[in-house]
């Protein structure tokens, strides 16, 4: 028997958004309206922020489908918060929870060099210095 979707209260749905920058959290994704909620774990019930992420109706559709598993969806919640400029301790403690659950490793696959390891030259491209605003590298 499925379980009963409950009302998410009104502050958790303000701040996942604002921690997502208010777009869809699938990597390179653009979208930044028609976002919907996702259960990562997939019961309805369970709206612990921890379990909840915006995504936009076609990365949601595909999670639904598991076409974009939870362990992805994981990731991706790992991502947002890593990148989070202003991380409270309990957000941090979230993060180190899912840092725990999907190993540093998984975490590198998404986004090389985001769980502070070095992001490895790529074979055969050469890195182009970046100019600050004076034109200056």
């Amino acid at each position: 028997m499925a379980k009963e979707r409950t009302y998410i209260p009104v502050d958790i749905r303000r701040e996942l958004r604002v921690g997502q920058g208010h777009s869809c959290a699938v990597t390179f994704c653009t979208e930044s309206s028609n976002l919907e909620l996702h259960h990562i774990d997939g019961d309805p019930s369970s709206n612990a922020p921890e379990n909840l992420i915006w995504l936009c109706a076609n990365h949601h559709q595909m999670a639904t489908r598991e076409q974009i598993d939870a362990q992805e969806c994981r990731m991706y919640k790992a991502r947002i918060l890593e990148q989070g400029s202003a991380l409270t301790v309990g957000v941090r403690e979230m993060l180190d929870d899912l840092k725990a659950t999907i190993g540093k490793e998984a975490l590198e696959t998404l986004r090389p060099g985001m769980a502070g390891g070095r992001v490895p030259e790529a074979e055969g491209y050469a890195r182009v210095p970046v100019k600050d605003e004076y034109g200056e590298a």
